[in-house]
């Protein structure tokens, strides 16, 4: 296709763009950009509004010369820019390609006089608004879905587009180390130095590929003027200072090497987020400030959720929040979703953003990011954006915010406050509400945000049933329709390992005549740890839809939807619980700082003063056996809190604190009959009741009932004192645990035997012994044989913690009959059933009768 006609082609393309909604603004020509691939000129490129980026790219039109090159590989190229919409012009016709995360896709031809009735035919599909909702909502709003639009190319696309900005800047920081002394460079202030002044010669990199005055004639490698230029631009104080020499030309270095970078024109704002947690966040400022940054396809589920409850708010009330924004991924998100909704031109819209986005930040580097984010998100209007310092904990610098706010979006830090904290705060006259840091942001914004407000934050998974948040989730149950709760595994933190939960809601406050916590249903989803890939290209997860008022009759409004939910319903109406026949707790807490140089709480070599005990729960202990002995100085100067540890000569029952497991076997119960001193690493329970032994009490803490309890009850981080001491118990006399106590005793007996160095192989044998136990166990419940059989077959396929041979199911796979295990069990059923009547056939060989069974079986099975 000759030049002219193709470009003739694209201005056809051009004219009928204009008409589905592409304003001269939206459209550009000969758009350049840079992606892993490559340089790349699209001849013409069609975008939501004035900022373009690969979030706001709609459509691209681009050329071939012969349909023999029209590849699909040949259209993939240009995914980086992020269209999902391909034009391609090729020999007088026309091809229509999108663009997937698998690669590019042809969907028909269109003839040159054909055009024209294909854009009015798509007229409303292809218009800017309507791509880019498919962009950002596809996935969360079916309505919004368009078949040719993947609304998972996004978070692939920046992922890639940071992991290149990451290589850069660990190449940037390496050189900028150059300038310092090893003894400077293992100083707190030369690494801020080397993070902020790499930070802002890459920010004059960004600003000036993307067009913003100022910056757009600027010379990256002259650091003087780009410094001077960025402090202009934050309207900071002080610029970066350059001290000595190496300094400088260390930094020149570095300019250079931003300078020959490829073009960031096309670089997102969560891109750039992407890369900033990875590169320039170091180790101890992320364990300081909590720092886990949201990943964008998280961000973009949180905020585009909540779009037909923001719609409901009136404009010039959609007030934005975000405490501990760190680079400000929510504000970003927020302000797209804004930007959809506004009202008014770009110059009002500007104004307004920067009045209705509110973001606030401890760490004076972070709020740079923060800006930098927000304006590469409003680009071309300047830096102005209102990300305040601030402590969230300290005062009312949280909750005077929280009263003029109707959307508050956060991923707050999860840990809990250290006792240094405690201290600091306390002796500043600030009351804590809570040890964790994550429910003190809720305390602090919640109650105090006004009617019809919205929420959307992510929490650690402890929020949802730790007994001492009881008070918060009922508050947020009682004045809030919650909209989702969706559980997630670990991973979804590139620099945290731990189970998060996403909240969701509207503040609606009981009043006389509507009670919306009554009548509201929430969106219950559980994303399993084999199917994150999945929920990260298409927000898939397990589903369903669960009335808020069942929360409220909950013990301690417990938010956890429990697996097995009837079960534990029947054990709290018809069971006792562990704490009837035992009391105990947590083990001894050691004091942490503070204490004398030279000072030993615990070690493996015995020490003036000390007694045996066991400090650490050693993760591969047997059932049978004892954790590592240690001894352990019990001296009352070295414990903080000696809670139920420090007691001896008391024989007990000792369980894991932590779980074994993230799966369904969770508990190790040991019997320690000595009866040793113990860490908060053990839970232990001494019997109180002269029923109990602890061979029977072993028993029933070891059986599938008590690990589903606590399984169903708890998250993957610990088991709390009051979770354990809720395990049910069978309600039996001395006399009806007998059977029990004897195989007890006899698996004890077993494992002792293998455990010499004479030891033999007891494999089948012990596997016999413990189903046994376990079935005599689940006779004492006595629970309804259909609930029995779905307590067991959570366990199928999953193998037991603290034995050394295989035990990965209570039933053949496939056995569908409620069949109680001790029934199973026995020799009357099993005589009873086909295959122990077609084994005997076949032990007899005999081929007329083997065939007749077979027959019958056949018949059998059709019935």
């Amino acid at each position: 296709m000759a030049l002219t006609a193709q470009n003739d082609m694209i201005g056809e393309i051009r004219k009928n763009l204009r008409r589905c909604g592409y304003s001269e603004r939206l459209l550009q020509a000969n758009y350049f950009y840079q992606d892993g691939m490559g340089k790349h000129t699209v001849p013409l490129a069609g975008f939501r509004g004035p900022v373009h980026d690969s979030r706001t790219s709609c459509i691209s039109v681009i050329g071939c010369h012969d349909l023999q090159s029209l590849t699909d590989e040949y259209v993939n190229q240009f995914r980086g820019l992020g269209a999902p919409v391909v034009f391609v012009c090729c020999q007088q016709t026309v091809q229509w390609w999108t663009i997937r995360r698998e690669g590019a896709e042809f969907r028909e031809t269109i003839s040159e006089s054909g055009l024209e009735g294909f854009f009015a035919a798509h007229k409303e599909k292809l218009a800017p608004n309507r791509i880019c909702r498919a962009k950002n909502l596809g996935n969360i709003v079916k309505n919004e879905e368009l078949y040719f639009v993947d609304a998972g190319l996004m978070p692939l696309l920046e992922h890639e587009m940071g992991k290149r900005l990451g290589g850069l800047m660990k190449r940037v920081i390496s050189l900028l180390q150059e300038g310092f002394s090893e003894k400077r460079l293992n100083k707190a202030g030369g690494q801020r130095w080397i993070f902020q002044a790499g930070f802002w010669v890459l920010c004059a990199k960004i600003l000036k590929d993307k067009g913003v005055d100022r910056f757009a004639g600027l010379q990256i490698d002259n650091v003087d003027a780009v410094l001077e230029a960025v402090k202009i631009h934050y309207g900071a104080q002080e610029r970066v200072q350059i001290d000595t020499v190496n300094q400088r030309e260390a930094l020149e270095r570095a300019a250079s090497e931003i300078n020959k970078f490829s073009s960031v024109s096309n670089l997102t704002t969560e891109a750039f987020g992407d890369m900033y947690e990875d590169v320039l966040v170091n180790k101890d400022l992320r364990s300081a400030l909590g720092i886990h940054a949201t990943p964008s396809y998280l961000v973009d589920c949180i905020v585009w959720q909540l779009w037909p409850w923001i719609e409901q708010i009136p404009q010039h009330k959609r007030v934005v929040l975000e405490p501990a924004c760190g680079h400000a991924p929510f504000l970003t998100g927020a302000m797209r979703l804004l930007r959809e909704l506004f009202d008014g031109d770009e110059r009002a819209f500007d104004r307004y953003a920067k009045k209705n986005l509110i973001g606030i930040e401890t760490d004076s580097f972070a709020r740079e990011i923060a800006r930098l984010s927000l304006t590469m998100a409003d680009i071309p209007n300047p830096n102005g954006w209102k990300i305040v310092e601030g402590d969230i904990y300290r005062g009312d610098v949280l909750s005077k915010r929280a009263k003029d706010a109707t959307i508050l979006l956060c991923n707050p830090p999860f840990e809990n406050f250290t006792p240094d904290e405690q201290n600091r705060y306390g002796a500043e006259a600030q009351q804590l509400r809570c040890f964790n840091k994550a429910a003190e942001m809720l305390w602090r914004t919640l109650p105090y945000m006004p009617e019809d407000s919205v929420f959307g934050v992510v929490l650690p998974r402890g929020f949802m049933n730790r007994d001492n948040l009881a008070d918060l989730r009922k508050m947020i149950i009682r004045d809030f329709e919650l909209h989702q709760i969706c559980l997630l595994p670990k991973k979804v933190f590139r620099h945290a390992n731990h189970e998060s939960v996403v909240l969701s809601g509207r503040k609606r406050i009981a009043r006389r005549g509507r009670d919306g916590s009554r009548e509201n249903r929430i969106l219950y989803r559980h994303v399993p740890k084999d199917r994150l890939d999945e929920f990260q290209e298409k927000y898939a997860s397990i589903d369903q839809s669960v009335p808020q008022s069942m929360f409220l009759e909950t013990p301690l409004f417990d938010l956890k939807l429990r697996e097995l939910d009837d079960v534990w319903n029947y054990c709290e109406r018809n069971l006792p619980k562990l704490n009837s026949i035992s009391g105990g707790g947590q083990g001894l807490i050691y004091k942490g700082k503070g204490l004398p140089p030279g000072t030993k709480t615990f070690e493996k070599k015995e020490f003036s003063g000390a007694v045996k005990g066991y400090a650490l729960f050693d993760s591969d202990v047997a059932l049978h056996r004892l954790p590592t002995e240690y001894w352990m100085n019990l001296a009352p100067e070295v414990i903080r809190r000696p809670m139920w540890g420090l007691e001896t000569s008391t024989a007990q029952i000792l369980m894991n604190y932590a779980p074994v497991g993230v799966e369904r076997w969770r508990l190790k119960t040991l019997i320690d009959r000595e009866g040793r001193p113990v860490t908060s690493r053990f839970l232990v329970f001494r019997i109180t009741n002269e029923e109990w032994s602890l061979n029977a009490l072993w028993g029933v803490l070891n059986s599938p009932l008590a690990n589903a309890f606590i399984y169903a009850h708890t998250t993957d981080r610990d088991i709390t004192t009051g979770t354990a001491r809720r395990i049910p118990i069978p309600s039996c006399s001395g006399e009806s645990l007998e059977k029990v106590e004897r195989l007890v005793a006899e698996y004890f007996a077993l494992m002792e035997k293998s455990d010499t160095q004479f030891g033999i192989n007891i494999q089948g044998k012990g596997r016999h012994l413990l189903l046994s136990i376990d079935a005599e166990v689940m006779r004492l419940y006595d629970l309804p044989p259909k609930m029995e059989k779905r307590v067991l077959d959570l366990f199928q396929g999953v193998q037991r913690k603290g034995v050394d041979f295989s035990f990965t199911e209570y039933y053949p796979e496939g056995f569908e009959s409620a069949v109680p295990l001790h029934e199973y069990l026995s020799e009357e059923y099993q005589r009873s059933t086909v295959s122990f009547v077609k084994k005997w056939v076949e032990d007899n060989r005999s081929p007329e009768i083997i065939r007749a069974f077979e027959r019958a079986s056949e018949a059998f099975d059709k019935e």
